[in-house]
């Protein structure tokens, strides 16, 4: 028997081989059973870099850390000097960066505009933003 972890958890797994194909969602366990008896009445599987032999009533346990994979994301001011915030931290603007999955606090702010919080849930379906500020007519004497 196989025993699969991962971090994150819920992570689709697939074992193909010798004619099978086991799926499951991770965390889950894996029935394999000897196709032969070439092996001395063992599995063997094999991932990138290693075989892994399992004995008839032995179980092996594996765990897999999947890195997130980055998303790209542009956010673009109207006005273009506006002062921007990306999660508390002031930024370049625009802004264009790899960035993990995640919710995104921004915030855009200009003499003579309104400030504009905006959120992104997602930046991989959100990829893109463009935030345009409302401008504050001002009247000709001092504020």
């Amino acid at each position: 028997m196989v025993v699969i972890n991962t971090v994150p958890d819920q992570v689709q797994v697939r074992i193909e081989g010798e004619g099978q194909v086991f799926t499951g969602d991770a965390p889950t366990s894996f029935a394999c059973h000897a196709a032969t008896t070439d092996h001395g009445g063992q599995t063997q599987l094999r991932r990138p870099g290693a075989d892994i032999a399992i004995d008839v009533a032995e179980t092996k346990p594996l765990f897999f850390k999947l890195d997130p994979i980055p998303a790209r994301l542009e956010i673009h001011t109207v006005p273009r000097n506006a002062t921007l915030y990306v999660r508390g931290n002031r930024t370049l603007n625009p802004y264009a960066q790899e960035v993990e999955p995640g919710n995104y606090e921004v915030y855009a702010e200009a003499r003579d505009y309104l400030p504009r919080p905006h959120s992104i849930a997602d930046p991989r379906t959100e990829a893109q933003a463009r935030l345009p500020l409302v401008y504050v007519q001002r009247s000709g004497g001092p504020s």
